[in-house]
């Protein structure tokens, strides 16, 4: 008896992993992103539309890719290509507009979509000595706020782009820190992540917006370059 009870279990438990070996439980397959290495994904609310960022991982051709889905992911559309990678998406709320920033400093630093993720705008990145290579943003009001990351050993500042005016400042600056690594606008604060160029350790600032508007200083302007339009 006690055979047949233990034989019951091995077929129970063969054929149960025969069926998750086929499709685990709980997941639906979608779609796919071809050649592309997710960074960061971004919803539209109130569609079925998708855009999520990262770089082509194909035969070491690392370019920046910007991909978009207007069916909740099943189908997908590379709408925008550039050197390296594009690390972070964010979306103004009241306007719609969709900000990129990608790994690179100068020219085409940032990119912005007025349609849902269908034609991008390249957008120049804050002057500085040393050059910023763009990692991070956040939208808080009006401002895309912007950190980056420097290769020499100089203190890292955080800039914010005017989206009206495209009007660059300069708002902070950490001392021995050679990267923001993330922003995170949380109760009603600036989070600041800033990476320790001396010690392993990632520094966090706070900072309230509003007095932010009262220190930061104009560094010129941003300059629209290339437009692309998607499918």
């Amino acid at each position: 008896m006690q055979s047949k009870i233990f034989a019951s279990i091995i077929i129970s438990l063969v054929l149960m992993t025969s069926v998750w070996a086929i499709e685990p439980p709980g997941w639906v397959n979608l779609g796919e992103l071809a050649e592309t290495q997710v960074r960061d994904i971004l919803e539209i609310p109130a569609t079925n539309i998708l855009v999520a960022c990262g770089f082509c991982d194909w035969s070491f051709h690392h370019d920046g890719h910007i991909c978009r889905s207007t069916d909740g992911g099943q189908n997908w559309t590379t709408v925008l290509e550039a050197g390296n990678y594009f690390a972070q998406l964010d979306r103004d709320s009241v306007s719609g507009r969709i900000w990129a920033v990608r790994a690179s400093s100068g020219a085409n630093t940032l990119y912005y979509s007025a349609d849902t993720g269908r034609t991008w705008t390249g957008v120049t990145g804050p002057s500085s000595n040393p050059a910023v290579t763009g990692n991070t943003i956040e939208i808080v009001g009006n401002f895309v706020y912007f950190g980056g990351i420097i290769g020499a050993p100089y203190d890292i500042a955080l800039y914010r782009l005017n989206q009206t005016t495209l009007q660059w400042e300069a708002v902070a600056a950490y001392y021995q820190c050679d990267a923001i690594t993330r922003l995170k606008y949380h109760n009603n604060k600036l989070i600041v992540f800033a990476r320790d160029r001396t010690q392993n350790r990632v520094r966090v600032f706070a900072h309230d917006p509003s007095e932010l508007d009262k220190i930061a200083e104009p560094i010129g302007k941003a300059q629209n370059s290339e437009t692309k339009i998607g499918k």
